[in-house]
């Protein structure tokens, strides 16, 4: 038999004389959460009134344990029903809302004392702090939940009402924390179908409201639905811009937006949705949380680096001064540990070992899992084939959690393979490049995942050549052009860092398959120092084509270069092979006026080199 814990725990209250507050709530079925809810206002409240819409629990009897104002009203299909009920029997001079699944964090008490005194406010905003994944993730919004019982002030909506009639709301740091999210997935499914169907009788009473296609994108995106969120969510941005509706839930729909993008893997869309979340509002974290992820995909370590570290600061802000921040909604609360770690390993890609382990430390000591962490950690080391590293993350995540099956795995894999988990080959893939904003993005893409880094040359874009660039490579030089294909190439090589040079023209991309083989050929390539690639190039409207070898991947060495002012050829290579990449060229087929000036250029180039060479 336990013992009866008779310690008092001391809260602090709000005195009488304060301005009476009424808190009031709408239940059903709350037996789970409803103690703790009314125990964390109680010293708050000079009266609780509870509108119960159809309990079968013992919802009631808790009630009834804290107020005798208790009243049952059948449910009408209308959350903004049930509360303006409510307020028929408040007597109180203040309104303060909370859900049954809610507590009010007690060491906030004393501000809501404080904050229904200012006599120009007729509301308070407070901060809603939802808990998710079994509380290891946060979401973070402000909304009104106090406010003046005046008459006028009422509520609107079927479902995630909103609080109408008032003039002038202002942010206190108060805190509720909201457990009304974390539900299992039976839970969620019930809750989606409930929410969505409310939601679509609002759009057939009003189709043009663009809160309600705003909420509509809330519920597809939690069920992972990315497309429907993607299409609502679009559609409470535009509705919103038609009727200049400057509410910053919209930047809301704007992060649903673009995290579908995100999860749909249309990282530009996502890029650039996020940047015009940031120029309407420049403290909107989500879209800094965003980016960081974008530019991490994209291998841009600088950007990875920039937009975390704004994250966090952005975090620490919100945390210390709320009201700087308004009724932003912030999903991403609780990530740091996860900005931490992305830091780390772009810090590591960088070179900037110190940083990157001091990310990862901060990570690790943030992290509400921290075997999630240290797991990340070891697989990131794992696939870049550096063993000691991964061994000593992984081995400490195991030390949390030795039934994870993937960490046992990993950890076999090296123990059985060490000759496997060696150092791969480095490859640099090296560029020059001057207007070639047509084909460029696609050449890209097709060797991103393939090489460790990408250097290119730009020798006098005038089109937005660069900027394409910088979506995959930091590593964007600008050299005038000297009339000499093999100096800009060199120029390229001066840059390199890997053990391989892979060269690359930006009319030309991966045939599929050829990056895989562009892999082997490196890790099979043995005293060679030069290898043979297939180019296809195509003409006449890709109706035919050509094929022809050429060394476009070598060893960076310091000896093998590039010579010849025009078709420039690759020397001093001793050992050749022959290899089944693939390149596609595309550069041939030109329009009539294209060749005829690539012809000239050529012709001008072949004669300036007969001069120096006859």
């Amino acid at each position: 038999m336990k013992k009866k814990n008779n310690k008092k725990t001391q809260v602090m209250s709000v005195k009488k004389d304060n301005p009476t507050i009424s808190v009031c709530l709408i239940v059903k079925n709350e037996e789970k959460h409803l103690d703790n809810c009314l125990k964390s206002i109680k010293h708050i409240a000079d009266e609780i009134i509870v509108i119960d819409t159809g309990s079968a629990d013992g919802t009631v009897d808790i009630a009834r344990r804290y107020t005798d104002k208790i009243y049952i009203h059948p449910w009408k299909g209308s959350f903004s029903e049930a509360r303006n009920h409510y307020l028929k029997y408040a007597k109180g001079k203040w309104i303060f809302q909370i859900d049954a699944d809610e507590e009010l964090i007690q060491n906030d008490i004393p501000v809501i004392s404080r904050a229904i005194q200012e006599p120009d406010l007729d509301g308070v905003m407070v901060q809603i702090l939802s808990k998710l994944r079994n509380g290891k993730s946060k979401a973070i919004h402000s909304v009104e939940r106090i406010f003046r019982n005046n008459g006028v002030i009422r509520y609107e909506g079927r479902i995630h009402e909103h609080v109408v009639g008032m003039k002038k709301a202002k942010v206190f740091p108060i805190r509720l924390v909201h457990y009304g999210y974390d539900l299992d997935q039976q839970q969620s499914k019930q809750k989606f179908d409930r929410t969505v169907s409310l939601l679509k009788m609002d759009l057939d009473d009003d189709p043009c409201n663009p809160i309600t296609y705003h909420y509509l994108s809330c519920s597809y995106f939690c069920q992972g639905m990315f497309r429907e969120a993607l299409e609502t969510s679009g559609k409470a941005i535009k509705l919103s811009e038609a009727k200049n509706d400057s509410n910053m839930i919209y930047l809301w729909s704007r992060y649903n937006a673009a995290m579908s993008h995100y999860r749909l893997g249309d990282l530009k869309n996502a890029e650039e949705t996020a940047l015009s979340s940031i120029k309407m509002f420049s403290r909107h974290i989500d879209a800094q949380y965003l980016l960081t992820a974008v530019y991490y995909d994209l291998k841009q370590w600088s950007r990875t680096i920039d937009h975390g570290q704004i994250y966090l600061n952005l975090v620490a802000l919100l945390r210390t001064s709320p009201e700087d921040f308004g009724n932003l909604v912030t999903s991403s609360l609780n990530e740091e540990w996860n900005m931490h770690v992305l830091i780390g390993m772009a810090c590591f890609e960088l070179g900037q070992e110190t940083n990157s382990w001091a990310s990862f430390e901060k990570g690790v000591q943030c992290a509400p899992d921290q075997f999630v962490v240290l797991r990340a950690i070891g697989i990131y080391f794992y696939n870049k084939k550096i063993r000691d590293k991964s061994l000593l993350y992984l081995n400490k995540a195991r030390q949390i959690n030795s039934l994870d099956q993937t960490v046992n795995r990993l950890l076999e894999e090296i123990s059985q393979k060490k000759t496997d988990i060696q150092k791969k080959p480095t490859i640099s893939c090296c560029m020059i490049v001057k207007n070639e904003e047509a084909f460029l993005d696609q050449c890209l893409k097709s060797v991103k995942d393939y090489v460790d880094e990408i250097i290119i040359v730009d020798t006098g874009s005038t089109d937005t050549t660069v900027d394409i660039a910088k979506r995959y490579t930091e590593k964007v030089y600008v050299h005038p052009w000297e009339g000499d294909f093999s100096k800009a190439r060199n120029q390229a090589l001066s840059y390199a860092a890997g053990e391989w040079i892979f060269q690359i023209d930006g009319d030309e991309e991966l045939v599929a398959g050829s990056g895989e083989k562009l892999l082997q050929t490196v890790r099979e390539a043995g005293d060679a120092d030069a290898v043979l690639v297939n180019i296809i190039s195509t003409y006449s409207g890709g109706k035919k084509k050509a094929r022809h070898n050429f060394e476009r991947l070598f060893r960076n060495n310091g000896v093998i270069h590039y010579e010849g002012i025009v078709h420039n050829r690759v020397v001093n290579a001793r050992r050749i092979i022959a290899s089944k990449i693939e390149l596609m060229h595309y550069g041939y087929d030109v329009e009539e006026k294209t060749a005829y000036e690539k012809y000239l250029r050529t012709t001008a180039l072949l004669k300036k080199q007969i001069e120096e060479n006859p």
